[in-house]
Formats: structure tokens, sequence, C-alpha cells
């Protein structure tokens, strides 16, 4: 039995998944991998509550995991949430995170 929705970055974008999920008040965990980085995301009716990767938690990781061009991730269906990191809303994330992407992306 398959669960949840698995897939590449190249062939669906970080932004573009994190949107309809959003938009569809689904709850879910995302699970992602680039190299040797991973992250995870939890969306909580909609709203990103909590991500974390080996080194950051909360918006920072987000952040983070928003920057991987390429890797894998796998998102399910979720109910058992970590403690609240993350309060901004998740259009507010994907425009700062946006920013952040284009200033690191002209600075190299």
């Amino acid at each position: 039995k398959r669960q949840g929705i698995n897939g590449n970055l190249t062939d669906l974008p970080f932004v573009d998944m994190i949107q309809i999920i959003s938009v569809s008040n689904r709850s879910m965990m995302i699970n992602v991998k680039s190299g040797e980085k991973e992250g995870t995301i939890y969306i909580k009716y909609g709203q990103i509550i909590h991500a974390e990767t080996s080194s950051e938690k909360g918006e920072k990781a987000f952040y983070e995991i928003m920057s991987w061009k390429e890797g894998i991730f796998s998102a399910r269906n979720y109910s058992d949430f970590p403690p609240q990191t993350i309060n901004t809303p998740t259009i507010s994330l994907l425009m700062e995170g946006a920013r952040l992407n284009d200033e690191s992306s002209t600075t190299k």
C-alpha cells in the first residue's frame, strides 16, 4: 500500500508543493533530501508550523530547505506534530525565502 506523495524537486518545485498543500488545508509532514542534506517540514491545516534540518530549526530551517533546488521529497498525512516553532503565515515564509534565494544567487 502506497501512502503520500513522493517526487523530485526538479519535477515539482518546492514552492509549488508547499502552495498546493497549503491551499488544500492539509496536515502533512514533508521530508526533503538533497545530496547529504535532509530536512523536514510540518504543515498543520495548511500552515507551516515547524521545520528542521540537521543544523537548524524553525524559520531558518525552512529557508535552508527552500534553497535546495535538487533532491527528492516525500509528503504524507500527519497528525502528531512537534511543538510549533513557526508562526509566520505560509505566504510570508515563501516570499521571504524567495527574497533570500534571490540575494544569495546575486552575491555568488
